[in-house]
């Protein structure tokens, strides 16, 4: 079986290639050698936000780095010059991680012809950018959408994780480890959505969270199938980002608005 450092470096070389966006293609030559000697986690810095990162600030983001040359204003593309489509959901930005995401926009790849922008942005717009970027394949949930699915995350997720998502449940201090707390941006943004999917799906041992594959909840009408899991997935991603922009509003605290 192949080492846990050989495997990390192909996932982060495939994962790469469906993230290009740029006139070349990504070339592996070398890649692999070059990526082995270098230590992402110590020399690529990832600084996590202290504020919910803003999907309408991350538009103005692409719009000022002019984006859309390559990319479209619908993410979608432009021949010749990005063949990524970001609504294809066979491509899946939910796929990867927010702090996958991060590194690529901040420091590239070897051979990645695509600008770094840690030093061109602030770290505030590089995260709203990863945001307005999985917003392309997973648009920001309607009201409508939220509203039907507050109910059910209270009756089956809020006695633990609370109802804003802070871990801070009615039962929360009787569980070890304490439930996932979902405003923890350097936690929750190393969670890509398949893995949360398989969390709430399946259960997460030796935490307390069950199984929710086919359990009904008779009170509010529903059962839990995929389908219903993925929305709670971008329900509960929304405790973490904000929908409206955020640099007019207080920062986000226990309590507050999150302008979603």
């Amino acid at each position: 079986m192949p080492s846990k450092p050989i495997r990390l470096i192909f996932a982060v070389g495939v994962l790469a290639i469906s993230m290009s966006g740029c006139t070349q293609e990504l070339k592996l030559e070398g890649a692999k050698e070059n990526l082995a000697k270098q230590s992402p986690e110590i020399e690529q810095e990832i600084i996590f936000p202290d504020f919910n990162a803003s999907i309408a600030d991350g538009k103005v983001v692409y719009e000022k780095l002019k984006c859309a040359e390559c990319h479209a204003e619908n993410g979608m593309g432009l021949a010749g010059k990005a063949s990524t489509n970001f609504t294809d959901s066979s491509r899946i930005q939910s796929g990867k991680s927010p702090k996958f995401q991060y590194r690529l926009l901040a420091y590239g790849l070897p051979h990645w012809d695509h600008p770094h922008l840690k030093d061109r942005i602030t770290n505030r717009e590089l995260w709203d950018l990863v945001f307005y970027v999985r917003s392309f394949e997973s648009p920001p949930l309607s009201d409508k959408e939220l509203n039907q699915l507050e109910p059910i995350f209270g009756a089956n997720c809020a006695a633990c994780h609370g109802l804003r998502g802070y871990g801070d449940g009615e039962l929360a201090n009787n569980i070890n480890p304490m439930p996932a707390n979902f405003h923890q941006y350097n936690r929750f943004f190393d969670r890509d959505d398949p893995m949360l999917h398989i969390h709430v799906a399946e259960g997460l041992y030796p935490s307390a969270m069950p199984d929710f594959l086919n359990r009904e909840d008779r009170t509010n009408g529903i059962k839990f199938d995929d389908a219903l899991i993925s929305k709670l997935i971008r329900y509960v991603r929304h405790f973490s980002v904000s929908y409206k922009s955020t640099y007019l509003d207080p920062i986000d605290t226990k309590g507050a608005d999150n302008g979603t």
